[in-house]
């Protein structure tokens, strides 16, 4: 990394971009380049067994609109990024693997069915995959994630790290995401990987265990 971390830190909080296509590759550079102890992830367990035993058939439903180059059309590659495990968890779980670390799901499992709930509700409806197979302005994955972290990065050099989201929801499930991460007991390295815009609250609520933080972007 261009920026080394401190050996001595104890706790490093990493934000990420959700869906980022480098994401997996980043994520195993600093795991492998900093050698934690224990890792968290802001995955839950409902999110990755969903995952696991339905996304794949859900996936199927996007076959029919892959262009010749196999991509997927206008915003159909974002639904397909989100029936996918999470690049923060296969990454996670790789290294822990690899370096027999343990690795904790510290997503809210209830927040996750409703999310997961909503997204083939809504979005994987004919005419909502339909609609989103047009090409629009909204640009492919790799540059909406491109944009929403160059919104972070300018947030991180000015210190609000808040994000977009609801200021409120947000602060309770820092709040209770912190109460799960000191419930770990975890060793003297250990890291905790979670979107960026949670970076603020949770350095903020775990401030007595002076933790770092890191975006999980290029420098």
């Amino acid at each position: 990394m261009a920026n080394p971390i401190r050996r001595s830190v104890r706790l490093l909080l990493v934000g990420t971009v959700h869906l980022d296509p480098r994401g997996q590759h980043r994520l195993l550079g600093l795991l492998r380049d900093w050698k934690p102890e224990a890792i968290a992830i802001e995955v839950s367990p409902y999110a990755v067994q969903f995952r696991q035993s339905q996304g794949a058939g859900w996936r199927a439903r996007l076959e029919r609109f892959r262009l010749p180059d196999q991509s997927l059309p206008g915003g159909l590659d974002a639904v397909e990024a989100k029936l996918r495990l999470p690049f923060e968890y296969t990454a996670a779980r790789a290294h822990a693997r690899a370096a027999n670390v343990p690795l904790h799901l510290l997503g809210d499992s209830e927040r996750s069915r409703q999310l997961l709930d909503l997204l083939v509700a809504e979005m994987m409806t004919e005419e909502n995959l339909e609609r989103l197979s047009v090409p629009s302005e909204m640009g492919t994955l790799e540059e909406r994630v491109e944009a929403e972290w160059r919104l972070a990065k300018r947030r991180f050099a000015t210190g609000c790290l808040m994000g977009t989201a609801e200021a409120c929801r947000i602060a309770a499930e820092d709040a209770a995401m912190a109460e799960r991460i000191r419930s770990l007991g975890a060793g003297d390295r250990w890291v905790h990987v979670c979107g960026w815009e949670h970076l603020r609250g949770l350095s903020a609520e775990l401030s007595d265990l002076t933790p770092e933080i890191r975006l999980l972007c290029a420098e």
